[in-house]
């Protein structure tokens, strides 16, 4: 078994694994506090490189779209998108996590994605033609800064 097979087998398994935290989190702690104590959380990770990043990227999307069919828990696009924009932050690159709304027959309807450089990796490739997205998006790169405030008694 190569290096590669058995990088791909954990990376299943701790989708696998943190799926339900993740959800359970947000669940609890609301979007914004739970971005802020993942974007704390210490990487044991080496920085990737920047030839590897296209690759690593495109490998973590894909394994979450495993997870999306066929984890034990699949959560749901928000809790798989905050998992995939945490796992990518941990390993030093930076990604947004978008969220967009539509009305679909009468039905609003709004999801979760996450994108590196323009290329959704969680979401099918017209996703921004099918959801009106929020204002901003969350940034690994400006994830600190909006919520600076927690560190100093203010409110967010």
């Amino acid at each position: 078994m190569s290096g590669l097979e058995d990088d791909v087998r954990w990376l299943k398994l701790k989708i696998s694994l943190l799926l339900a935290p993740t959800a359970l989190g947000l669940r609890l702690l609301g979007l914004q506090r739970m971005l802020l104590l993942l974007s704390f959380l210490p990487s044991w990770h080496r920085p990737v490189i920047t030839s590897e990043r296209v690759d690593l990227v495109q490998e973590y999307g894909q394994q979450m779209r495993w997870a999306k069919r066929h984890a034990l828990y699949r959560g749901n696009c928000l809790s798989q998108s905050v998992l995939l924009w945490w796992l990518l932050h941990r390993r030093g690159i930076s990604t947004d996590l978008f969220i967009g709304t539509r009305r679909n027959q009468g039905l609003f309807q709004a999801h979760a994605w996450v994108e590196f450089h323009e290329i959704p990796l969680n979401a099918g490739t017209r996703v921004r033609q099918n959801y009106t997205m929020f204002e901003y998006a969350f940034s690994s790169q400006i994830i600190s800064n909006l919520f600076k405030p927690y560190f100093y008694g203010g409110k967010p």
